[in-house]
């Protein structure tokens, strides 16, 4: 049997998410016994796109780290453990890296803020670094009065 792609189980999981709107949309917009006909065959094709998936899943390689066969197997642990342990250790990094961005974009709206208000010639250029515009105001004493807006992507 030829190797199946991660494509062919995309393609199949996104089957079984364009059945399960399909039935949402109908369940909202339930009309009477024409919709109804109309989800029966929905759950159908639902059934078949799972049974798919479960066999196409069946014949996916599948590799075991081998960390986890001499570490957690060869001493008698749990594997589910080293599962565990893992996912705590990316959900670390992942906080500590969220953290890192966050602070160096304030920072960046920070010193843009400042760049504007000490260099309002600079302001536009500013903005455009930035992504969103910097407007500065000038104030009737002659303070300088900046405002960051900054599109959220």
């Amino acid at each position: 049997m030829a190797p199946i792609s991660t494509d062919q189980v995309e393609d199949a999981t996104k089957d079984i998410l364009q059945n399960l709107f399909s039935l949402m949309i109908q369940t909202y917009e339930h009309r009477g016994p024409r919709t109804t006909a109309a989800m029966h065959t929905e759950v159908l094709n639902l059934i078949s796109s799972l049974q798919s998936l479960s066999s196409l899943s069946a014949t996916l390689p599948t590799q075991v780290p081998p960390e986890v066969i001499t570490e957690y197997v060869g001493n008698g642990r749990n594997p589910d453990i080293y599962t565990r342990e893992f996912v705590e250790l990316v959900q670390r990094r992942n906080q500590a890296l969220r953290g890192k961005c966050e602070a160096f974009d304030g920072f960046a709206g920070e010193l843009a803020g400042e760049i504007a208000r000490f260099l309002p010639e600079l302001g536009g250029e500013v903005g455009r670094v930035r992504g969103g515009g910097v407007e500065v105001k000038r104030e009737v004493n002659g303070e300088v009065e900046v405002a960051v807006k900054r599109e959220e992507t």
